[in-house]
């Protein structure tokens, strides 16, 4: 591969990603590697001391575009990396307009052997839990999908055979007003399905 890319989903991801990179040095994997996600974003310095050659913070899909498009380089927004042993932040992000992503290639995505299919419709969460490395991530925002674009979403997982959908956002009913809006254009269709989601029970009083 010309460019690896991993993502180290929480804090306790960044350990064994940090032995895995460091295992595909020593195997001679001299190609570019970058990784994301939370854990990456909160901790990137043991993951680059590992060989990475940056760490993509925050969300990923520009940054990520621009890594594959353009020349590696400090102009690239969105990095930490490291130079003459010196940490270095590149200019951040604005958060994306969630509507604006397009629909992910599923057919490339296999049939879940446990039956259960992940979906995401929202990022982040309103509330500052100290626990919770979202906080960070996202600078206390959540931002939501519109109900019409979820719904079609979810159709098209029922279409491939899904029965159970985990939704796996930060904290799916902080807005409880399009939690029920979604549920209601659900509510008349013949979709048989059983919904996993997190949330909060000062959110949904």
């Amino acid at each position: 591969a010309d460019i690896l890319g991993i993502t180290a989903m929480s804090i306790r991801s960044v350990k064994p990603v940090c032995a895995l990179i460091k295992g595909l040095r020593q195997i001679g994997f001299q190609n570019k590697i970058f990784v994301g996600g939370h854990g990456a974003s909160v901790l990137p310095r043991p993951l680059l001391a590992s060989g990475a050659n940056a760490v993509v913070y925050g969300e990923g899909e520009q940054t990520l575009r621009e890594l594959i498009l353009h020349k590696f380089s400090e102009k690239i927004a969105g990095l930490f990396l490291t130079k003459q042993g010196k940490l270095i932040k590149t200019a951040s992000r604005q958060l994306i307009d969630l509507d604006t992503l397009i629909m992910p290639a599923k057919k490339w995505i296999g049939t879940p052997k446990d039956g259960v299919y992940l979906l995401e419709t929202s990022r982040g969460c309103p509330h500052k839990c100290d626990f919770c490395e979202t906080s960070v991530f996202f600078s206390n925002t959540w931002r939501g999908r519109s109900p019409e674009k979820v719904v079609a979403d979810i159709e098209s997982l029922v279409q491939r055979g899904a029965l159970i959908i985990q939704i796996t956002d930060d904290n799916f009913t902080a807005n409880p007003k399009r939690a029920i809006e979604i549920c209601r254009r659900l509510e008349n269709r013949n979709l048989p399905l059983f919904f996993v989601f997190s949330t909060r029970s000062d959110d949904l009083l």
